[in-house]
């Protein structure tokens, strides 16, 4: 039961789904894009085809996502006896891995 609320969180369905909807009519679609559809992070200000690692930089720290790990690291705490401290370190400390990968990635590809 623990190892499922340590998986990587994912967006509200619904939420993500209404936004796209919303910005695939009134959004410009110069700079419309299914990966990055709504301003809710940095990344979403820069063009990732001229800065792909700082696009992909700035894209992990999406307001949802922040949202999510907090809620995360609130849940392990509330159903192990882990001190709120060390589940916030771990959640973001795994976030944090993650984004260095992803942003390795996009510098290597």
């Amino acid at each position: 039961m623990a190892a499922a609320a340590v998986l990587p969180p994912q967006e509200p369905a619904p939420l993500s789904k209404g936004q796209r909807l919303v910005n695939t009519f009134f959004a410009p679609s110069k700079t419309f894009t299914f990966q990055n559809p709504v301003a809710t992070n940095p990344g979403y200000f820069i063009d990732r085809a001229a800065h792909p690692v700082l696009g992909s930089l700035l894209t992990s720290f999406d307001i949802f996502t922040i949202w999510t790990l907090a809620l995360t690291a609130i849940g392990i705490t509330c159903i192990s006896k882990v001190k709120r401290g060390t589940a916030f370190a771990v959640v973001f400390g795994w976030f944090g891995v993650v984004v260095l990968i992803g942003v390795g990635l996009a510098a290597a590809f």
